[in-house]
């Protein structure tokens, strides 16, 4: 089975979870590597019942140790913990909690502990040999309601299934084309708190004073031990059971990070709030470049060549950086520690200028000539994204195909939020960055017309009275204009430092007879050096092309069965888009937002068409039929040589080469 072939099952058995990923330490507490406070080392003499042991050496105070672990370092009790009750300072006779697995022996090492940590980095006692493991603690919070498959209990690096969930909430990614990332996707939990044995979650109970079912709660603990949960993985699974049994290859995953677990509440609920990989480059948390330390040691005039920073902070540049005081762009040549030995003074259009000591020397980020497939992908990686964690297969696939031209120049003289910088350079490029959470991927795609293979319609595929389409005309685009070419790379925001202009205007759009009005966008490019004004052109031309006429939004549902994924573009064919002859006018659309409404069950889309009706279209292939005797399909697709009028026999406008 798989989840595709239980979706199509009369009868199916939705099931849902959330795996957390939180931290844990591989070491054992007290073994090498784990050197924790030592109280005492000593040697087992002798043992007098199933509880205790005398020691061959230990304090004269009776008591002393009472409340620590004893660790039993070799022989058969090996890495046995157990809490000491009792210890009689004359005899040396530890007493302890709980029988050992096995008898020691005289001779057998062991050491007296502080109580042990709970192998998480916030309980932990040795900090330099904390080993974290980002996979071996994994709690699954499954539905309330529901019975827990026993395969789901027994999961490898499983630590707890707790069916605490009284509410999943998913708020879907929106794809904003060629506008930066959009709306980020998020998922929140609502969860009961409840008293829990520790079971899985404390790998040494044996070693604790108290009893963990009637001292506090499941969450409660949780958070107090796990308070270093930022950014760690929650995954949502959604599936299907099959006869009560769990198999992984019958659910679908979507990948979230922990943003938030909040406190508990009067009524014994928290919530837990994650969000797509994406919301680690918004501006607040992801800036590029980083901020540097370095000052100027002493003051520099317009004509020197060399310069110094102050004392260990030469470490933080390298030789062909480029670095900012005040308004000046300076290249270094050649250094030596904290000395920049020579140095290239007013680069990139800037000025020369004197400079006073203590003034701050900030490192730039540099982009001369890199492909913008490979700019996206370095602010990713500024931002704290792992490259396993970018589409770099679609990424080359998209920079071979239709963006090989598209090589960005551009000096980041300040820390800038790596969201607007990507925002910047999507407008500009005319593309979209989405995060696939089934994937686990960041993936791009330019916005052109595509060629879907796929056909969703009223009869097969939408569900009954869920369809609604209207055309959005604040998404109109009549005038796109682009400034480009910068003369100095400091003065980014200033229109005066730019020396060329394109602009791509549909006058006739803005005309009374049609729209009325002008939809204008302005962009200073500061990523297009003179060179690619070819670039320029194409994104003013395709942007006005696509958005000239206002897209069609459609939003439906489907059921699970019908399984389309964010960014797939497929040909919608519904009455609720007309012809001018009342035929159903098949239209190219891209899903732009798809959520689960219905566990297991309902999706909801929303779909934005890149084909308004102006009539773009892709060159047809050799084969087909004149216009007149193509099918409504190709007409819809492809473009046909026009009359010289402009206009076809059915009034058609006159197809655009895209």
């Amino acid at each position: 089975m798989t989840y595709a072939i239980e979706s199509k099952r009369v009868g199916r058995t939705p099931y849902r979870f959330v795996t957390l990923s939180l931290d844990r330490c591989d070491n054992q507490f007290g073994l090498a590597p784990c050197s924790p406070p030592l109280t005492l080392a000593s040697t087992v003499v002798s043992v007098p019942t199933a509880l205790s042991v005398i020691l061959a050496g230990g304090s004269a105070v009776d008591g002393e140790y009472v409340g620590l672990t004893i660790l039993f370092l070799d022989g058969p009790a090996f890495n046995d913990r157990r809490l000491i009750l009792a210890y009689n300072g004359t005899t040396k006779e530890i007493t302890f909690a709980n029988a050992l697995t096995a008898p020691p022996v005289a001779s057998n090492s062991i050491s007296i502990l502080n109580p042990p940590c709970f192998n998480t980095r916030a309980t932990c006692q040795d900090a330099p040999n904390y080993a974290r493991n980002a996979t071996n603690g994994q709690i699954i919070l499954a539905e309330r309601q529901a019975s827990t498959p026993r395969e789901l209990i027994e999961s490898a690096n499983v630590r707890a299934v707790v069916p605490c969930v009284k509410s999943f909430s998913i708020t879907p990614a929106r794809l904003m084309l060629g506008k930066g990332l959009g709306s980020r996707a998020s998922m929140q939990l609502s969860c009961a708190d409840f008293a829990h044995n520790d079971a899985g979650l404390d790998p040494y109970l044996l070693s604790r004073g108290y009893n963990p079912l009637t001292q506090g709660t499941f969450f409660g603990k949780l958070i107090a031990r796990n308070p270093f949960y930022l950014g760690r993985s929650a995954t949502f699974n959604t599936g299907y059971l099959v006869n009560g049994v769990y198999d992984p290859v019958n659910f679908q995953t979507e990948l979230f990070f922990l943003e938030k677990i909040a406190g508990i509440r009067s009524n014994n609920t928290i919530s837990i709030i994650a969000q797509d990989l994406l919301k680690r480059l918004d501006d607040d948390k992801a800036q590029f470049p980083a901020v540097s330390i370095g000052e100027l040691a002493a003051p520099i005039v317009s004509a020197d060549s060399s310069m110094t920073v102050q004392s260990g902070a030469g470490a933080g540049y390298a030789v062909n950086d480029v670095v900012r005081i005040g308004e000046e762009l300076i290249r270094i040549i050649t250094k030596s520690g904290d000395s920049f030995t020579l140095i290239t003074r007013g680069v990139f259009g800037s000025t020369a200028d004197d400079h006073q000591a203590g003034d701050g020397v900030q490192k730039c980020g540099v982009f001369e000539g890199v492909n913008v497939t490979n700019v996206i992908i370095a602010l990713a990686l500024a931002g704290g994204i792992d490259l396993s964690n970018i589409d770099t297969v679609g990424f080359a696939n998209e920079q071979s195909s239709l963006l090989a031209a598209n090589a960005l120049t551009a000096i980041i003289s300040e820390p800038t939020g790596v969201k607007s910088l990507l925002k910047e350079i999507s407008e500009e490029n005319f593309l979209y960055l989405w995060w696939d959470g089934r994937a686990g991927l960041i993936k791009l795609k330019s916005v052109v017309p595509a060629i879907p293979t796929i056909e969703i319609n009223d009869d097969s595929n939408f569900l009954a009275d869920s369809i609604t389409v209207f055309q959005d005309l604040t998404l109109r685009i009549s005038e796109f204009q682009i400034r480009y070419a910068i003369s100095d790379h400091t003065q980014y925001s200033d229109v005066n430092f730019y020396r060329k202009l394109f602009i791509r205007a549909d006058l006739d759009s803005e005309s009374q007879d049609r729209h009325g009005e002008p939809r204008i966008i302005k962009v200073q490019s500061r990523w297009f050096p003179a060179g690619l004004s070819g670039v320029a052109a194409q994104t003013a031309n395709r942007t006005v092309a696509i958005f000239g006429n206002a897209p069609y939004i459609i939003s439906f549902s489907m059921d699970a069965k019908d399984d389309i994924q964010l960014g797939d573009t497929l040909r919608f064919n519904t009455r609720h888009i007309q012809n001018f002859e009342g035929e159903n006018k098949i239209i190219s659309a891209l899903i732009i937002e798809k959520m689960e409404t219905e566990s297991g069950t309902t999706f909801t889309y929303k779909a934005q068409s890149l084909i308004p009706a102006s009539g773009i279209a892709v060159i047809a292939p050799s084969g087909l039929p004149d216009f007149d005797s193509a099918s409504t399909t190709d007409k819809e697709q492809y473009a046909f040589i026009c009359p010289a009028s402009g206009v076809f026999a059915d009034g058609r406008e006159e197809y655009r080469i895209y």
